[in-house]
């Protein structure tokens, strides 16, 4: 009886063993990967401070404290007045020290406008990856390089947990100005309140949007209608609007560049068309009315986009037009309703 104990034991000790390493196999990437990432984002809770006590804190400067003032009116009238998801996000604070966090990168088809996607459990597919370390994020780029694929890494400002962990508000974002402070927070709490499943470009989207019209109703609430604050951010909410068509106008010609390629069409014919028509789209910035053009353009002009650069356009921007068009349209510039209706239409992860 012992006997037969023992080695039914073995057997299942056996088996365990067995399916762990078939999973360390198969998985092993994506389990190191999820270690790394829990490890950087549990410092960032672990270390995070209450934004009361912070506030409280003699040693907190007054920009600081002006700030995460700021903050928590916006993060209320998101929650009150625009009826975002009620939650704990950004009642906490954590300081950067002057450091970035989190480094996502992303790739592309070098010949198509397709991005790489990257699977996770639960959360699906998304066109980009994260890293808390800059070292891994620059090993990840290269590897994607070096398969000839497109590849951008940028630094993000905020990200959103998507309501599983409470955000803390980033000591960089206080350096952001009254519009895009609250630009920030009511973007990324749009995605603890609605977010779709392997739908990423319809995510962004809407938070892009939701972001920045919030932005606009919370500073003409809070300053007024004709305020500085105000009318600084919707000045340069049209100037980047100009830029954005611009390149999306640029995605749309590459799209049809690569769509319609010779049959006998080498690598080399690719990529001489695909350089001339990049440089001819940032060569024309200079041409469009926008503050900042020249600026702009010289910079793209040092550092050529590739296609994980229109990507990123696209990702964000592409569907803005359409969300305008509903907001105008269907919600009679009711922002409260356009996002109740997301909301029934969308039900988050």
């Amino acid at each position: 009886m012992s006997s037969r104990n023992t080695r039914r034991r073995r057997i299942i000790w056996g088996s365990i063993v067995g399916v762990l390493a078939l999973v360390l196999l198969l998985f092993g990437d994506l389990i190191r990967y999820g270690l790394g990432q829990a490890q950087g984002q549990f410092h960032i809770l672990l270390n995070a401070r209450p934004v009361a006590e912070v506030i409280a804190d003699s040693t907190t400067s007054e920009h600081i404290r002006e700030r995460l003032l700021l903050a928590e009116e916006i993060r209320e009238y998101a929650m009150q007045n625009l009826g975002l998801a009620q939650s704990e996000n950004y009642t906490t604070f954590f300081d950067q020290e002057g450091k970035d966090l989190m480094f996502v990168v992303a790739a592309c088809e070098p010949f198509a406008l397709e991005a790489k996607r990257w699977s996770f459990p639960i959360i699906g597919s998304f066109p980009y990856k994260g890293y808390f370390d800059s070292t891994k994020a620059q090993t990840e780029a290269e590897m994607w390089r070096q398969a000839g694929y497109d590849v951008r890494v940028r630094v993000a400002g905020g990200w959103s947990t998507l309501g599983y962990f409470k955000d803390p508000i980033l000591s960089k974002m206080l350096d952001r100005s009254e519009g895009a402070l609250a630009e920030v927070i009511i973007h990324e709490l749009t995605h603890a309140t609605i977010f779709v499943k392997d739908s990423v470009e319809f995510n962004e989207n809407l938070a892009t949007f939701i972001g920045e019209r919030g932005a606009e109703l919370f500073l003409a609430e809070r300053y007024g209608e004709n305020s500085p604050q105000l009318v600084s951010y919707t000045s340069g909410q049209e100037n980047g609007r100009v830029f954005a068509n611009h390149i999306l106008r640029g995605a749309q010609r590459l799209d049809s560049l690569y769509q319609a390629w010779p049959e006998n069409a080498d690598s080399t014919y690719k990529a001489g068309k695909k350089r001339a028509m990049i440089e001819q789209i940032v060569n024309t910035i200079d041409t469009l009315s926008f503050q900042g053009e020249a600026r702009y353009g010289a910079h793209l002009r040092r550092n050529l986009p590739n296609n994980a650069y229109f990507m990123s356009y696209l990702r964000y921007r592409e569907q803005q037009s359409t969300f305008s068009e509903w907001y105008a349209e269907q919600y009679r510039g009711d922002l409260i309703a356009l996002l109740n209706d997301m909301k029934e239409r969308y039900p988050s992860l």
